[in-house]
């Protein structure tokens, strides 16, 4: 044992020191104390993370019940949407007037007329345009004038 102690001074040093307190009453209860404070704070941390672990493996299944819920939630309300869209859709096509089979000749002629009308129209359209841009250019190329916003009094 004394090999041992002269191996390790730092254990031999602390013997040391708690049998000099031992001797000495007063450093003795100073001593007692403070290892009573010492342990009475280790226990408290011990019982804390016990309580913080406890709470947690409590929360857990309520937290995954919750997830549960919400997606669950989330599912039903996604899936009452598709339903009512689709039923507003279904509406609308039931609304539509069907169309008679008709002959391909007539569709033919009105489409022709059609695009009759929208020719003549186009070629209307390019007309006043031009006009317009001639507007223009006599517009820019005239001399500019001052104009005056104020009244004279």
């Amino acid at each position: 044992m004394n090999s041992w102690l002269q191996d390790n001074p730092g254990i031999f040093r602390l013997l040391h020191f708690l049998d000099w307190s031992v001797h000495h009453p007063i450093i003795s209860l100073i001593l007692l104390v403070f290892v009573i404070a010492i342990l009475a704070s280790i226990i408290k941390a011990i019982i804390r993370l016990i309580e913080t672990a406890s709470w947690s493996i409590i929360q857990i299944p309520l937290k995954l019940l919750l997830a549960v819920l919400q997606l669950i939630w989330l599912l039903i309300t996604k899936v009452s949407r598709l339903i009512i869209y689709n039923v507003n859709q279904t509406a609308k096509t039931d609304s539509l007037p069907t169309l008679e089979p008709t002959d391909s000749s007539i569709i033919a002629t009105d489409k022709q007329k059609r695009l009759a009308e929208i020719s003549q129209r186009l070629t209307e359209l390019k007309q006043e345009q031009e006009e317009l841009l001639q507007e223009v250019t006599i517009l820019v190329a005239a001399k500019p004038q001052k104009v005056n916003f104020y009244k004279d009094n």
